[in-house]
Parts: C-alpha cells; sequence; structure tokens
C-alpha cells in the first residue's frame, strides 16, 4: 500500500510488514520482475503522529539491461476530524538509483534489411559511458477513514471506508542517463 499512497503508513494501530513479487510474462525472452519489501509502525501515543515506515523496491526490465532501485522512508501525520472520521498526510524522502547495460541494447543504424544485426556497437550512438544514475525524489499522499466503530474489535460490526489521493516524481527528477539533451541518431546505413 506505501508504493502506492505513502499516507498508509501508520494508518493501521501496531507494525505491519509486506513482501510482494511480480513477473510478467515468464514465458517471453527477458524479464520484466519487481520486488517491493516495506514495513511501517504506527505512532498514534505521539499526538498528531501517523506512523513511520521503510519501503525498498527493485525493478528489473528486459533480462538486466534496465534495473531500478529505491529505498524510501514514508512520514505520516494524523489528524482525527471526529470521532469516526481520519484525516491522515504523508510525504516520503526517496532515493533512486538506476543503471542500464547498453551492451544487450540494439539501435536502428545496428540493422541491415539484408543481414539483420551486423554492428555490435551503434555508430551513431554516443552514450558517454554512464550506464549509472541516483537522484533524490519525492513523494506526498493524502487519504480519509471512516470507521463505524472506532476502537473495536468486532471487525464483523466495524465497517471502514479509506480513500486518499497521491502524488508522486515531484519536483519531477531528470531520470535520463542521456542528460538534458535529445537523442538524434544518424540511421543512414555505413557511407
Amino acid at each position: 500500500k506505501q508504493y502506492y499512497n505513502p499516507a498508509f503508513v501508520g494508518l493501521t494501530e501496531g507494525f505491519q510488514m509486506n513482501l510482494n513479487f511480480r513477473k510478467c510474462w515468464p514465458k517471453i525472452p527477458g524479464q520484466f520482475e519487481t520486488l517491493i519489501a516495506s514495513f511501517d509502525k504506527s505512532l498514534w501515543n505521539i499526538t498528531g503522529i501517523g506512523g513511520i515506515g521503510l519501503i525498498t523496491y527493485n525493478n528489473v526490465e528486459g533480462a538486466g539491461e534496465l534495473s531500478t532501485t529505491t529505498i524510501g522512508i514514508p512520514l505520516s501525520s494524523r489528524i482525527r476530524v471526529t470521532k469516526n472520521w481520519i484525516l491522515q498526510f504523508a510525504i516520503m524522502p526517496q532515493y533512486q538509483m538506476r543503471k542500464i547495460n547498453w551492451e544487450k541494447l540494439t539501435f536502428p543504424d545496428q540493422l541491415s534489411p539484408y543481414y539483420g544485426k551486423y554492428l555490435q556497437q551503434s555508430p551513431g550512438f554516443q552514450y558517454n559511458n554512464q550506464d549509472n544514475i541516483s537522484f533524490f525524489d519525492l513523494s506526498f499522499g493524502m487519504l480519509f477513514s471512516y470507521e463505524s466503530f472506532p476502537g473495536k474489535q468486532d471487525k464483523a460490526r466495524n465497517k471502514k471506508l479509506t480513500g486518499g489521493f497521491s502524488m508522486h516524481h515531484y519536483p519531477e527528477p531528470s531520470m535520463s542517463f542521456l542528460g538534458n539533451s535529445l537523442y538524434h541518431m544518424n540511421t543512414s546505413e555505413g557511407k
């Protein structure tokens, strides 16, 4: 839940831990795997505090050509509006690392209509050997929660409704391996 909205941190009393693994299209060459691990602890005994947590995820795309690893620490603030309604705000500073393997990629000027892939390295593409980038990032979240019988242990009778919104990558960080310039490549075959 923290991945989608950092305001979920500390919403439920106690300690929570989540582990998610996803592998898309296992029969197709290449891989698309995501691993997310998170935990959070509610801090309701401190007035105005919702909770604190830790989230880390790793995403690998296309047989290791592109991988992304992120570590974030979500912090939430809790406001009890009425007996039944809770409003919770959160901020999540994150550190993100991305890595690309240029040698495993094929560009249009490496291909020939007659021979297929005929060049090992693209003559028109200069990537300046930058295969790792890292940057700080911010996410924000807000949610509201309604409980018909707050604090009751009778789960069958206690109705709960939760909703909210979140904003990720604000301000939008530069995630480019090529710097700020747009990629322009010479696609003509050998001269």
